[in-house]
């Protein structure tokens, strides 16, 4: 998994809400993507891309699925991103926060996740934690597979020097199907490792170490206490 910037530059006075359209397809991926995030057809996002008007609704929808300002989806004027790293204080570390995609909960496919937004950590605390920025990427929790230790929407780190099987602790894994998941990994003898999700809804599995590539190590979550 490797890490890159989120910076989305776009010119201050381009006034063509549909040319603008055209560039958030363009940073979510395609334009099924982004009809999809918005909770609308492929059929409706193209109507809008040939100039009919969306509703309110549907304006606050793209501007949070793409993650840009709602006033320069609509205008044109302002910063695209709602915020840039550049304006945190030089003691705060930005990391990519990527947000997964994928056919079921919990499982997003052989992709690559998707570059959303930026997530800040205070620099003196990643350092205290042994923590390296270089080798580090947060992601969105998709779907509930480790619930309840990680629930949908929750905000992970993932150290991805930590490339070994620890026993009992949560990865980030491409599995034998070729799935990239997010598992509980237990050791067995006999080089077996036991593949399993905190929600007992999800099915457990045993495999070869060899039939596992481990792409990190979940070392923190954020969220929110309910």
């Amino acid at each position: 998994m490797s890490m890159s910037t989120c910076d989305f530059d776009i010119p201050a006075d381009e006034q063509d809400f549909a040319k603008r359209l055209r560039q958030i397809i363009a940073k979510v991926g395609n334009a099924s993507t982004l009809a999809r995030r918005v909770g609308i057809s492929n059929s409706a996002l193209t109507r809008y891309l040939a100039g009919s008007e969306p509703s309110r609704r549907v304006l606050v929808a793209l501007a949070d699925a793409a993650d840009v300002s709602l006033e320069w989806l609509i205008r044109g004027s302002g910063r695209a991103q709602p915020w840039a790293p550049n304006d945190l204080p030089k003691t705060m570390t930005t990391l990519p926060l990527y947000r997964a995609e994928g056919p079921e909960a919990g499982v997003f496919g052989d992709a690559r996740p998707t570059i959303f937004r930026a997530q800040a950590f205070c620099s003196e605390w990643l350092r205290d934690q042994d923590l390296d920025s270089e080798h580090l990427a947060a992601m969105k929790m998709p779907g509930d597979a480790m619930r309840p230790t990680l629930s949908a929407g929750d905000i992970i780190l993932i150290d991805t020097r930590r490339t070994d099987i620890t026993d009992g602790r949560i990865h980030l894994i491409t599995d034998h199907t070729r799935n990239r998941l997010l598992r509980r990994l237990q050791v067995h003898i006999g080089g077996k490792v036991r593949v399993l999700a905190d929600n007992p809804d999800y099915q457990e599995t045993m495999v070869n170490a060899d039939q596992l590539t481990v792409l990190g190590l979940v070392v923190w979550r954020g969220a929110v206490l309910r």
